[in-house]
This record gives structure tokens, C-alpha cells and sequence, in this order.
């Protein structure tokens, strides 16, 4: 699975295209994610140009973007040899494993913490409400098996990993930004 992420893809919006050319900080990473707080990249375009273009419309006002808030991609050349030597967890597919990893980086997120210590994270992207699964987990009105259903992808093409680390960061090198056209 690894030798698939050579190049990667990040989805986001110009502003913060240009913020990650200069560094990429951690410390603006969110928590409730599928692989808790980390800077995540994807071995698809096509999904990185989806994520740029909902970035984009979430900071859309009465339809119309602010400067700033244009949908782009950036585009990384990724050292896998150099990130191979890290600590990691990686899920080739959708299993039960993956979903209760899931849930706790998620609810563990909750209270802004890590669930786990690993430098990156690869592995399906889950679909569907997740954070209402969780909170419905929580409260013990569904299972994890019913977790699982209900969070599994779509399209087994979607992938991420996400780098919880500097070490991890350092893997990266950015090959261009390009802008992507909204519907």
C-alpha cells in the first residue's frame, strides 16, 4: 500500500495552500478525525480535489467565496523509505479493527487528545455521519458492528494517511499547488 503514496495530495483553500508552502503546523490540525489530530494526505486526486472543493464551500458566504477561500491542491512528493523507518499504523481495509481505531480517535478527540502515539496513520476513509455514530456509541445505542456498517467507504479508492508527527512532516516535499474549478 505504501509504494502507492510516492506522490500525495492535500485538499484545502488557497490561504492555507500558501501557510502550508512555508510549514505545515500541527498545532491547527483538529482532533475528531479518522486518525485523530495529524496533517492528512491522500494517494488520490480526485478525493483531494473533493476535500478542497468542500473546504472551499464551508467558508462560502450567501454563495460567494471570500479572497482567499479558492479551492486548490497541494501536491507532495512523499519519502516513504524515510517514513517506512517511522512508528506506524496502517489499515488495508475496512475491518473492525479500523472502525473501533476510529472511534477512539474520534472520541478521544472529543476532550482535544490523541488516542494513539504513532508518527502517521494510512487507511480507509470512513463515510458516512461519523461523529454522530460516535456519539450514538457512547451512549451504547449502537454497536460496533453497527459502527462499522455504518462509517465504511464508499469507494475503496478513497484512502488517507494522516502524519501525527514532525518526523512524519519531514517525509513531505511539495512538488506545486494547483487550483481547482468549483461545479
Amino acid at each position: 500500500m505504501m509504494e502507492s503514496y510516492l506522490f500525495c495530495y492535500h485538499g484545502t483553500i488557497h490561504r492555507d495552500g500558501e501557510a502550508i508552502q512555508k510549514r505545515i503546523d500541527l498545532s491547527k490540525a483538529r482532533y475528531r478525525t479518522d486518525f485523530g489530530k495529524g496533517f492528512y494526505v491522500t494517494n488520490n486526486l480526485k478525493q483531494a480535489e473533493r476535500w478542497a472543493i468542500g473546504r472551499a464551500k464551508d467558508e462560502m458566504v450567501d454563495g460567494i467565496l471570500p479572497s482567499g477561500t479558492v479551492p486548490v491542491v497541494v501536491y507532495f512528493q512523499l519519502d516513504i523509505k524515510k517514513l517506512m523507518s517511522l512508528t506506524t499504523k496502517q489499515f488495508a481495509q475496512p475491518t473492525k479493527e479500523w472502525a473501533e481505531f476510529i472511534f477512539n480517535c474520534r472520541s478521544t478527540g472529543m476532550n482535544n487528545e490523541l488516542y494513539h502515539a504513532y508518527d502517521y496513520t494510512t487507511g480507509p476513509l470512513a463515510d458516512g455521519r461519523t461523529n454522530i455514530l460516535v456519539r450514538k456509541m457512547l451512549k451504547g445505542i449502537i454497536s460496533i458492528d453497527e459502527f462499522l456498517d455504518g462509517i465504511k467507504p464508499l469507494h475503496i479508492k478513497n484512502s488517507q494517511m494522516a502524519l501525527h508527527t514532525e518526523a512524519a512532516i519531514q517525509c513531505l516535499k511539495i512538488v506545486g499547488v494547483k487550483e481547482i474549478e468549483m461545479d
